[in-house]
């Protein structure tokens, strides 16, 4: 936006932390180029020397979705988002995991399972009631964030589905939520306190001139079950 433009041009900042955002504004990116900056996520900058922490989205879908395979789930649906104009778009990366897990899995890739939402609870609600209306329902869907998770189950046990039996459903993030739902959500916590205390070490030390070489880390995640995809938890 032009207030942080005007912020960077006018005041002296040792350093940037820049957010898993999508942004075209070629000024902005030049403005901060000029600074040390560690980004969180997919990278803004095509620079030559990366300093990037991030949770790897791709492996995060991949576990979750191998979870439901694991559980005997042979149809599993896609609930993402659109990825539009300053949308974060680390949902290309859960996508793709979804999809490595199903072809490692030898399970076919169907189109008419993949649905592009709202990135809130009512875009949640609004895909399943599209894959209510299936005519060959999935017996899985994985939801690329919580929130879509719990539009889905809503709308899921107001059509009076039996959850995990009939359609399981996982989602993404740990939020607090998916605890205290009902049915409790399986999920995967990535660890954001961790992400951002990596993120700030390596900026103290980026900007203190320690690190002469780009680099990326990927912080560890944990996938939690719970009775959204097994009944015995």
């Amino acid at each position: 936006s032009k207030e942080v433009v005007n912020i960077l041009k006018n005041n002296l900042i040792a350093g940037i932390v820049l957010l898993d955002i999508t942004e075209s504004n070629n000024d902005f990116k030049q403005i901060i180029s000029h600074y040390p900056i560690v980004q969180i996520g997919n990278p803004l900058l095509d620079t030559t020397d990366k300093y990037i922490v991030s949770a790897d989205d791709r492996k995060i879908a991949y576990d979750v979705v191998s979870h439901l395979i694991e559980t005997g789930k042979k149809r599993i649906a896609i609930i993402s988002a659109e990825t539009e104009g300053r949308f974060v778009h680390f949902e290309k990366e859960r996508e793709r995991g979804y999809m490595d897990a199903l072809r490692d899995n030898n399970l076919p890739s169907d189109d008419s399972l993949k649905f592009h939402v709202d990135f809130t609870m009512d875009g949640g609600s609004d895909a399943t009631k599209k894959i209510l209306a299936l005519e060959n329902r999935p017996d899985a869907i994985f939801c690329i964030s919580d929130s879509l998770a719990v539009g889905c189950i809503y709308r899921l046990k107001r059509a009076g589905i039996s959850i995990p039996d009939e359609i399981s459903v996982a989602g993404i993030d740990n939020s607090e939520i998916t605890e205290f739902f009902d049915p409790p959500i399986t999920t995967v916590d990535q660890y954001f306190k961790e992400i951002g205390s990596e993120t700030i070490k390596m900026l103290i030390s980026l900007i203190n001139g320690e690190l002469s070489r780009g680099r990326k880390i990927y912080i560890e995640h944990q996938l939690i079950i719970r009775k959204a995809t097994q009944k015995d938890n």
